[in-house]
Order: structure tokens, then C-alpha cells, then sequence
């Protein structure tokens, strides 16, 4: 069964509270997406708020509509967007769609998608906690009356466990399915080689991704394993700190930072990685996890991202809050066992399959 699908997505990339323009959305979640349902034959339309209109624009086989916001002051378009005729959109063209996926539970884009065409939208739900915008306020409101009520029989597709845990408290009709954030196999494909001593960390450099802790782990490893090198791919306001910590710690001869890197570039990288180091202290669904399991490289983080379930019902590496030097040296050292979790694992998260599991659930049912 081939048909149309909607994808109601705003926000592209994050952009943490700034506008910031990027030169192009190839490697963003949400282009995945439409790609896969092109894959599995269907086609997508995605519609996104227009200050995520990228430098440059490519054609990927199906339309791009940027809308534009009201009351920017009241509704930042960066977080909670009011979209201009997303409303005249849907009800005008609703007819055309199979099946309408909105971002998450708590946005005006879901709440008019559920109002123009109740029957035909499913919000696929990230957030596992409540939103601090308006010093969490909104958030609260919006679930309690929002969600309790106009959304209450809204299909949801929660992407995580405790994203799972958290939605149902305010809506019924939660899928008992995870519809995780896929990845595209085309961008992660490349042949099983041996692992080099090579570490990486895939991140913004910025405070609550804490990457000087995973630095200071590192000085520690280094010094009685000083054939290992680390990679931090990423950029951000802690650049220069970070930068002056390896230079202060000595270890500058063992750690390269690569500033922002394409999937194209990482993939000459990351497979050949004995682990992925995470140390943040907030985070939902982190797409570097799926992407690395994909490129079989096992994954040392923290619990705080909401996929890191997965990693420990798997065994696709450690989950460890304060995770320190015995544990990045016992990953290393049993990296083969890990790297052969991983391979058996990570078909599951092929962004096709994640594109199938809604045709299947929502149309097919």
C-alpha cells in the first residue's frame, strides 16, 4: 500500500535558545524521515517554520513548505511557533494525506493538526518531562488542560520509554510501540574493518554537553594507554576552554577536534572508533546514540539520554552516571563483544523501519 504523509516538524536542528541558519538540513532527523517513507514508497511533504529555511536549498524528491509565525515576542519561533496557515493548509488539503505526523504533544502544530484533521494525525512524542519555557508554566497548562482534553485520543507515537511514561499521564491513546529516531543506512554504510585506538565524542561544545569531563577521563586513560587518540567533533562556546584544558592537562598530541563534521566526513571517523563518550546532563532522544550503534561502535553515557535504555537492555556498551576511567577502560577492553552487540542490534534502528512501523500501526491496522 503506497499513499502521502504529512510532516509536521518546525524546529529542523537545535538550535539551544539562538537563531542560528544553517547551511544545509542533509543530516537532520526529520530529512531521514521523509527520505525513508520515499524508500518504502510513500511520499512525504514536510512543512517546518521558515527561520529553519537553510543557506542552502537542495531538492530531495518531495516539497518543503517554510511557514512563517505569529506574535514572534509571545510565541518565539524557535521554541513554541503559532504557524500561519497551517490551519487553511490541512483543511484544504487534507483529502490528499493517509496519515499526519506532528512533533510532539505539547505545540500549537500538533493541537492544529488534531483540530483540522482528528482522524489522520498522530503526534510522535519526544518529551519526557516538562518543558521550562515560562518557567515551566505552559508546559503544565498545556498537558493538563491541552492534552487532558482536546488531545486525550490523539494517536501518539512516543519515541522513547519515558517518553512513553510521561504521556500517558495526560493522554489515552499511547501507542505501546517505540517509534525511535532512525537512521539513514545510506549515509552509515561502510565495511566492518578493526577498530583503531580511536575514541570520539559527537557534540555541541557547549556547558551541559560536558565534554571537559569527558576530557578529564581521557588525561586519565591516556597516561597508561598513550596510543589512543580522541576526536571531539563539534562546535560551540566552550571550544576555546576545552581547547586550553588538553593543552593544560598534555594531552594535546592525543586529542584532535574536528569542528563540525558532515555524516559524509564522520563516517571516516566514527567506524573505526572503540567507543562513543557522552557525559551530558540533559538531553532527550540524542541521535549520536542510534548513529553510533549503526556505525558498531558501543557507546559510554551517562542515563540521562532518554534512548539510553537500550545501550543496558543490550549490552551495546556502559550506562553509568560519573562513568570514569575503569569504565572507558573496560569497554575498550572488551570492544569486540560490544562491536558484535551492536551489529546484531542495529537494524532495528534503520530509518525505514522506523518509517514502516507508522504505515503499519496507523494505515494498515
Amino acid at each position: 500500500m503506497n499513499g502521502k504523509v504529512l510532516v509536521l516538524n518546525p524546529f529542523l536542528y537545535t538550535t539551544e535558545g539562538r537563531e542560528k541558519v544553517k547551511t544545509s538540513i542533509d543530516d537532520t532527523l526529520v530529512i531521514t524521515l521523509c527520505k525513508a517513507f520515499q524508500e518504502i514508497g510513500w511520499q512525504p511533504t514536510l512543512i517546518a517554520d521558515c527561520r529553519f529555511k537553510p543557506i542552502e536549498e537542495k531538492d530531495y524528491g518531495f516539497e518543503i513548505i517554510y511557514l512563517d509565525s505569529y506574535c514572534r515576542k509571545l510565541f518565539s519561533p524557535i521554541r513554541f511557533p503559532f504557524p500561519k496557515g497551517l490551519l487553511t493548509f490541512i483543511r484544504k488539503n487534507k483529502s490528499q494525506y493517509d496519515i499526519i505526523i506532528s512533533s510532539e504533544v505539547f505545540s500549537l502544530y500538533s493541537l492544529i493538526s488534531r483540530l483540522a484533521c482528528p482522524k489522520k494525525t498522530v503526534i510522535w512524542h519526544e518529551l519526557a518531562m516538562h518543558n521550562r519555557m515560562w518557567h515551566g508554566y505552559a508546559s503544565r497548562i498545556w498537558y493538563n488542560v491541552i492534552g487532558r482534553l482536546l488531545l486525550r485520543n490523539t494517536r501518539i507515537a512516543p519515541r522513547t520509554k519515558r517518553a512513553q511514561a510521561f504521556i500517558s499521564k495526560y493522554c489515552n491513546n499511547v501507542s505501546a510501540a517505540i517509534f525511535d529516531h532512525g537512521v539513514d543506512f545510506d549515509k552509515f554504510a561502510f565495511e566492518s574493518r578493526p577498530k583503531e585506538n580511536w575514541l570520539i565524542s559527537v557534540s555541541q561544545l557547549i556547558k551541559r554537553k560536558n565534554v571537559d569531563k569527558i576530557i578529564s577521563v581521557y588525561a586519565e586513560f591516556v597516561r597508561s594507554n598513550p596510543g589512543y587518540k580522541l576526536f571531539i567533533c563539534g562546535e560551540g562556546e566552550e571550544e576555546s576552554s576545552l581547547k586550553k584544558q588538553v593543552v593544560d592537562a598534555g594531552i594535546s598530541d592525543n586529542v584532535c577536534f574536528t569542528g563540525n563534521l558532515s555524516h559524509r566526513e564522520l563516517m571516516k571517523i566514527w567506524p573505526y572508533c572503540k567507543a562513543l563518550l557522552i557525559y551530558t546532563s540533559k538531553d532527550n532522544s540524542m541521535m549520536t546514540i542510534p548513529e553510533s550503534v549503526v556505525c558498531e561502535t558501543p557507546i559510554i553515557t551517562t542515563s540521562v539520554p532518554d534512548c539510553s535504555y537500550y545501550i543496558e537492555d543490550n549490552s551495546l556498551g556502559i550506562v553509568k552516571d560519573n562513568w570514569g576511567c575503569d569504565d572507558l577502560s573496560r569497554v575498550v577492553k572488551e570492544v569486540d563483544k560490544y562491536r558484535s552487540n551492536c551489529k546484531q542490534y542495529k537494524d532495528n534502528l534503520a530509518a525505514t523501519a522506523i518509517a514502516q512501523r507508522f504505515i503499519d500501526y496507523y494505515v494498515k491496522k
